[in-house]
């Protein structure tokens, strides 16, 4: 767990820092290596924790809706709804915690770098061109507190609450503030891409690869949610209680 929240925390502190100053933190020579590298760590798995739940949050609505989806198919049920469609996933601290250890740290990468993807690529665009991060890292900040605010606005139901959600009414998945998010920065990484004149072909490719990445990452984080909850079944069709309950 210690890891990756560094590793997150790093990742965020390297991105706000190239969106701010337009170039990659070096330590100061008045700082002690050892130390500065202590306090980085630390100033990283601070930043990191912060971030796992941000990116909890704008992926939230996506993550039930996709659990919602899977336990209707899955269960094979019909609207109106009349209990909760997967009363199961309520009981996933039962899985060995070694396995669930292993999942929910492979998850919380995945999440983090789907959420945070977008802005490294706008941060790479800016140290291949420095003078267009006046106009790029204001523009980042803007996409990101906007469509975070949308996605913690308005609570996507969980499946106990499974009376809500025969009267929530969802938008589109293209509709989702995540979605539109994403489709924003995107547009926001070609057209500082196009503004470089000088590297254009390297900031075109830059655009391109941190496009298709966050894409991959969302894909990656999207089937090991499938993976857990797949593991979740199988745990519990191991117990008559439980079989009874999702019959």
């Amino acid at each position: 767990m210690y890891v990756e929240q560094v590793i997150i925390g790093a990742l965020v502190i390297l991105t706000v820092w190239v969106l701010a100053a337009g170039v990659l933190p070096v330590i100061p020579k008045e700082l002690n290596e050892i130390a500065g590298g202590v306090m980085f760590i630390g100033g990283a798995y601070v930043a990191g924790i912060l971030y796992d739940r941000c990116a909890d949050s704008l992926l939230e609505r996506i993550e039930r809706r996709r659990r919602l989806r899977f336990a209707m198919k899955r269960f094979d049920l019909e609207w109106p709804l009349k209990r909760d469609p997967f009363p199961q996933f309520g009981h996933k601290q039962r899985i060995e915690s070694s396995v669930f250890g292993y999942i929910n740290s492979r998850m919380r990468i995945l999440r983090a770098l789907t959420t945070l993807l977008p802005a490294m690529t706008v941060a790479a665009l800016i140290l291949n061109d420095p003078g267009n991060r006046f106009f790029a890292a204001p523009a980042t900040g803007v996409i990101y507190v906007l469509y975070g605010v949308l996605a913690c606005l308005v609570e996507y139901p969980t499946t106990h609450h499974w009376k809500e959600l025969n009267t929530h009414r969802a938008p589109p998945f293209v509709l989702e503030p995540i979605v539109l998010g994403f489709i924003a920065m995107t547009v926001l990484a070609f057209e500082v891409a196009r503004l470089d004149c000088e590297h254009c072909v390297r900031a075109l490719e830059i655009a391109i690869a941190g496009t298709t990445l966050t894409l991959i990452s969302a894909w990656a984080w999207q089937r090991v949610n499938v993976t857990l909850m797949q593991l979740i079944i199988t745990l519990h069709s191991k117990t008559p209680d439980t079989l009874k309950e999702s019959a």
